[in-house]
């Protein structure tokens, strides 16, 4: 499914939905086996382009640590390991990624937990499943989200109304406060509660401060849950390079960790530092900025995103392509659309049909293959 686009997505100004731990894995160069389309169908190739897994499949997905890929057969999803042996039958409506040996997956109406050897670990009891975090998986049962352990135990009940992936051993829920109204908080492993739910909105940690806000206004909290930066602002996105987009006014500018402005709020739109750039429109321009304020671009973007891996994806002219963080165009924009960087290969689509590049643009499909379709 194609992200949203770095301008197109408000959730950068916290509008969470429900979080299933999706953490982009960091970058370890190219895979051993990397998605190769053939004609209409795919399967795996090596780093040289050589055929491993006969392209015969309607869709893959990236191998797990776990060393087995995601694939569609007759609008059904199953598992094969690295030789291209079926683990996992194509019996399923619906399947994440294996993590920690067990993947989540969707039989009928119900959601349960298969593992490595195709077995059921946990049963299809739940409407839906995210993949595990820390040792724990969020759940929904009925409308209310708890968290199971490997085991399947509900570790923590299905109370809340929304839950997010744990992280350094917190994680956030919703709760709710009143009929009409829900608030905010992080818990532990265990349930208990690390930050009163007592915010009308917050996000992840990140760097240490978590965007919260109170009153329709955004701050910062430690993870003690005590307000560092007073909520003070129209809108809040989390720190990066020791910096946080803030709006005042209708204009955006960062402040550092104390508080204090680093950089004057003269942006029509910021988003959050990732790799060193931050993403801001000034006078009708996209382009990036660097943690002084410099530009890192100067060419007239229509459409740009967070570096991931080094990379970052710019529309120019209609069409995609990458840059790396000191603005050099690195793959051509070339392409109708194109997702983020992972483990150094990226799925773009180009003239109607999508296939995979890494950052040398080095395209890892072949249109000429006759497929049965």
């Amino acid at each position: 499914m194609m992200r949203p686009r770095f301008w197109q997505d408000v959730s950068e100004r916290l509008v969470p939905g429900p979080s299933c731990g999706a953490e982009l894995p960091a970058p370890r160069g190219l895979p051993a086996l990397i998605p190769y389309r053939g004609g209409a169908r795919w399967g795996f190739c090596d780093r040289d382009r050589n055929v491993v897994v006969p392209p015969v499949y309607e869709d893959v997905a990236l191998f797990s640590d776990d060393g087995l890929a995601r694939v569609r057969v007759d609008g059904k999803y199953g598992f094969i390991n690295k030789a291209g042996g079926m683990v996992v039958p194509a019996t399923f409506s619906h399947a994440a990624a294996f993590k920690g040996g067990l993947a989540p997956v969707q039989f009928g109406e119900k959601w349960g937990y298969l593992n490595t050897h195709g077995n059921l670990a946990i049963p299809f009891v739940y409407d839906f499943a995210c993949r595990f975090e820390e040792g724990l998986a969020a759940v929904l049962i009925g409308r209310r989200w708890g968290y199971v352990d490997t085991k399947g135990v509900m570790v923590i009940p299905a109370i809340y109304g929304n839950t997010g992936g744990f992280r350094k051993g917190r994680a956030r829920v919703l709760e709710n406060g009143s009929e009409t109204h829900w608030n905010f908080g992080f818990i532990d492993p265990e349930g208990h509660v690390l930050i009163p739910a007592i915010y009308d909105n917050v996000d992840d940690f990140s760097e240490g401060l978590a965007c919260a806000y109170r009153g329709g206004k955004g701050g910062f909290i430690d993870t003690t849950g005590t307000m560092i930066i007073p909520p003070a602002y129209e809108a809040v996105s989390s720190f990066g390079s020791g910096l946080a987009p803030v709006l005042i006014g209708d204009k955006f500018g960062f402040i550092d960790a104390h508080g204090n402005m680093a950089l004057p709020a003269v942006y029509d739109d910021a988003r959050s530092f990732t790799e060193g750039c931050a993403c801001v429109r000034l006078n009708g321009r996209l382009g990036y900025i660097n943690a002084s304020g410099a530009p890192v671009t100067s060419l007239p973007y229509e459409n740009l995103g967070p570096f991931t891996e080094g990379l970052a994806f710019v529309q120019l002219y209609g069409k995609c392509g990458f840059i790396d963080t000191e603005g050099h165009m690195v793959v051509p924009a070339l392409y109708d659309w194109a997702e983020e960087f992972i483990e150094g290969v990226v799925q773009v689509r180009l003239h109607g049909t999508s296939g995979y590049i890494d950052a040398r643009g080095t395209r890892y499909w072949n249109d000429a293959v006759e497929s049965d379709d």
